[in-house]
């Protein structure tokens, strides 16, 4: 597996002896105020921790809410929820400029090179790679990796944004067309808790998430879904206990999923690609975009 993740030499490295608390951590990150400057400069850096076994309480969480078998598998979205704290620690640290509280998940990409099992010893590093100036704001990717006795098995690049007007150019206007047609359709209904449930799983308990009326203070008009966790659902409802093999599965999320909500889920498998998405009830309102590649080396 290539490594994305600048050489950990280059960085300046925070080496933990054990997993923050990501709730923790989420409020620490709720009472930080950074000053908002014309010309942020991001110091890439990261944070490491070694011989990390899943909770046991956790993974049942995190199971039942999005639909995961219990076979012995570690879910290959979990040690993205797992690593979610060194994440919102490296946002913390005087080297990443911007408030941790607003920051948008673009897009996520995940590899593994085989299945994780439930019971295994993972060495996670989490480390930030150089920003990016867009027309919407600068994103930022957390490259998110996972070794087991030395050798890379798995690992996410989690793409946000933080939000800020720049140069002349507009972003390209949002049409919500309807897209490509599937040939396996169906529609989900996500109850109005789904949010609180994935926060007791995950850990990720941003207000956005919770309650209409936590999110309206952050300025949505209602509670929505996790992002991870539309991803993870749309997964579970994909995967195949048989996949052993080096694999990928990319996502970018798009317009949110305010709870509750009823949702189309679509997919066609295509040779070793299996192209997804999670729409709205009419098909036209895109809420994630994803991709598995069951070849990715191909």
């Amino acid at each position: 597996m290539q490594n994305s993740a600048p050489s950990s030499q280059a960085l300046k490295t925070c080496t933990l002896s054990k997993l923050p608390n990501a709730a923790f951590m989420l409020l620490r990150a709720g009472l930080v105020s950074k000053t908002k400057t014309d010309t942020p400069e991001l110091v890439p850096s990261c944070v490491e921790v070694n011989g990390v076994v899943a909770n046991a309480k956790q993974l049942a969480r995190f199971r039942e809410v999005c639909g995961f078998r219990e076979n012995g598998q570690l879910p290959i979205t979990f040690p993205q929820v797992m690593s979610t704290a060194l994440q919102i620690k490296l946002m913390l640290e005087p080297e990443f400029p911007f408030n941790p509280i607003g920051v948008v998940h673009l897009r996520n990409e995940i590899s593994q090179t085989r299945v994780l099992t439930e019971d295994e010893a993972l060495d996670f590093n989490v480390a930030t790679s150089p920003m990016r100036t867009t027309p919407t704001g600068y994103e930022v990717d957390f490259v998110n990796s996972v070794s087991v006795a030395g050798e890379q098995v798995w690992q996410a690049i989690a793409t946000v944004l933080i939000r800020r007007k720049l140069g002349t150019s507009k972003p390209a206007k949002r049409e919500h067309q309807k897209g490509r047609e599937y040939a396996h359709v169906e529609t989900w209904g996500i109850p109005g808790n789904r949010g609180r449930r994935y926060a007791k799983a995950s850990g990720d308990f941003n207000p956005i998430h919770l309650y209409t009326a936590t999110a309206k203070m952050l300025g949505f008009r209602r509670h929505i879904a996790h992002g991870m966790w539309s991803k993870s659902r749309c997964i579970a409802h994909l995967w195949d206990d048989n996949w052993n093999q080096p694999l990928q599965i990319n996502a970018a999320f798009k317009l949110p999923v305010y709870l509750p909500a009823k949702v189309t889920m679509m997919h066609e498998q295509e040779g070793d690609s299996i192209p997804f998405e999670m729409r709205g009830p009419t098909g036209r309102r895109p809420h994630v975009v994803g991709e598995i590649n069951l070849a990715p080396n191909k």
